[in-house]
């Protein structure tokens, strides 16, 4: 295996892992529709899984949009610079922790959110076992 192949089977990978995620966040936010009262309103530990589903959303939102924010930046600069050294576009450059960093930071956190969401799913549905 090439160092290239490890990087496309990664991105392979993260993609797949994200989209089962939001699968499974969906799942999540429907599953807590089973615990709503007669009210309309949600026990505690539903409340907060629900809270926990909401930001999972809102940071993969955000995993994406950093992504396509700091890749645009980094590469219109990398653009500039290889057209005023009057190098090819098609030169190779190695991407910068800053542009690939947050992006990653919000996929780990996305999949945290998501796994304390299904924990006080689980936590609620044990307590109504017992």
């Amino acid at each position: 295996m090439t160092l290239q192949d490890a990087w496309k089977e990664y991105q392979e990978n993260t993609k797949a892992l994200s989209e089962i995620a939001r699968k499974l966040a969906f799942a999540g936010a429907a599953i807590c529709w089973f615990f709503k009262g007669g009210d309309a309103t949600f026990p505690g530990k539903i409340n907060l899984s629900l809270v926990f589903i909401v930001l999972f959303f809102f940071c993969d939102m955000l995993q994406y949009l950093a992504s396509v924010l700091l890749l645009k930046i980094w590469a219109r600069r990398q653009e500039k610079i290889l057209k005023f050294n009057k190098l090819s576009l098609d030169t190779p450059i190695e991407k910068p922790m800053w542009v690939v960093g947050p992006s990653f930071a919000l996929f780990l956190a996305k999949l945290a959110l998501l796994l304390v969401s299904f924990i006080f799913l689980v936590l609620e549905f044990v307590s109504r076992i017992h």
